[in-house]
């Protein structure tokens, strides 16, 4: 065993801890509780982590994947695109259990937002609870 080289094995080990939400520390441990001469390092354990989701996005572009995502999931999802052109100018998901929870607790909200338009949203989410 080389340090870089993981076993096809170990390879479609990763590939399935990673879908499953398992962080690379416990990836790499998994893998050296299993065979104790492994030399396998973190640094490995993220380029396979990264090699698996590259796979998985294929040849989509982030937003198109994202989209993807959204829609082979439990989510409740809504975009705008700019009329002329093929981008997508605003867009808004959630979990249908989130939805559930606001409609049993309708004066707490939480908005997890990116990107310039934090102060707005946040001012907007405060709004809508007053």
């Amino acid at each position: 065993m080389y340090i870089g080289h993981l076993s096809s094995g170990e390879e479609t080990m990763i590939s399935q801890m990673t879908k499953n939400m398992v962080k690379p520390d416990q990836i790499l441990f998994t893998i050296k509780d299993q065979d104790a001469k492994n030399v396998t390092t973190i640094k490995t354990v993220y380029n396979e982590r990264q090699r698996y989701r590259h796979e998985q996005k294929g040849l989509r572009k982030e937003v198109q994947h994202l989209l993807k995502l959204i829609e082979h999931n439990p989510y409740v999802y809504w975009f705008k695109r700019v009329d002329t052109q093929d981008v997508v100018k605003e867009i808004m998901w959630s979990h249908r259990n989130s939805i559930k929870l606001l409609n049993s607790f309708p004066t707490v909200l939480i908005c997890n937002t990116t990107y310039k338009i934090k102060k707005n949203i946040i001012f907007l989410c405060w709004k809508l609870l007053v």
